[in-house]
């Protein structure tokens, strides 16, 4: 979404995903790894994604489209570039708080909910709802589970790009004792700061995001 207003990205998208303006662009289906010639639409369902603009969160209503496997008959949402499945805060905002994080530039859960030293509150300030800890918690561990279209993108940038970088910086990612209490938890804040890395990179050379395309046929949904 970049340097534009993420809300008047969200609000266009929902009107092109309500108007049948919304294409499927996967070329094989995330449920059965099978390729039609075409998914079908299957309709859209209502959903609540919140931004962190003007320094609080605020709350936009969009859509997401639904689309119909013919050889599984299985269903699945297509993901815009802004969207995580089960998440309500948009992608670029779920990013940049997980790198900072696991980059060591903020360094607790806490430091990374905040804004300059102060809590991030939503737009509604008296109903006391502010961006909690945990949730910058949940992000990392859901980030870090993302292994397949990791390895995905590594392979499609090492054939776009033979002399990347991107192999070193991961080999060089160390993370701070104090940011884990054990070994898988270590893992999972690894995976975290390797998967920023690659998309960081698969965006360079690729002009776009491993979200949605890469990270949906990859079986996320």
């Amino acid at each position: 979404m970049n340097d534009r207003d993420p809300l008047d990205d969200i609000r266009k998208y929902a009107h092109a995903a309500r108007h049948g303006g919304v294409s499927c662009d996967l070329d094989r289906c995330p449920c059965c790894e099978g390729r039609p010639l075409r998914f079908k639409r299957h309709g859209v369902r209502y959903r609540l994604f919140l931004v962190f603009a003007a320094e609080v969160i605020r709350r936009v209503w969009s859509y997401l489209t639904r689309w119909k496997c013919p050889l599984c008959r299985r269903t699945f949402t297509a993901y815009p570039d802004f969207a995580l499945p089960f998440k309500r805060y948009v992608l670029p905002f779920i990013l940049e708080r997980c790198a900072a994080y696991v980059a060591d530039r903020a360094r607790t859960y806490r430091e990374g909910a905040n804004e300059e030293g102060s809590v991030i509150c939503h737009e509604d300030a008296e109903s006391g709802m502010v961006l909690c800890p945990s949730t910058l918690w949940r992000w990392v561990d859901r980030l870090g589970r993302f292994s397949l279209a990791m390895r995905r993108a590594l392979g499609l940038i090492k054939q776009k790009d033979p002399s990347t970088d991107v192999f070193r910086a991961l080999g060089r990612l160390r993370i701070r004792e104090g940011k884990f209490r054990s070994e898988g938890r270590k893992i999972v804040l690894k995976h975290c700061g390797e998967l920023v890395a690659v998309d960081q990179e698969y965006t360079r050379l690729f002009g776009v995001s491993i979200f949605p395309e890469l990270a949906t046929g990859s079986g996320f949904r």
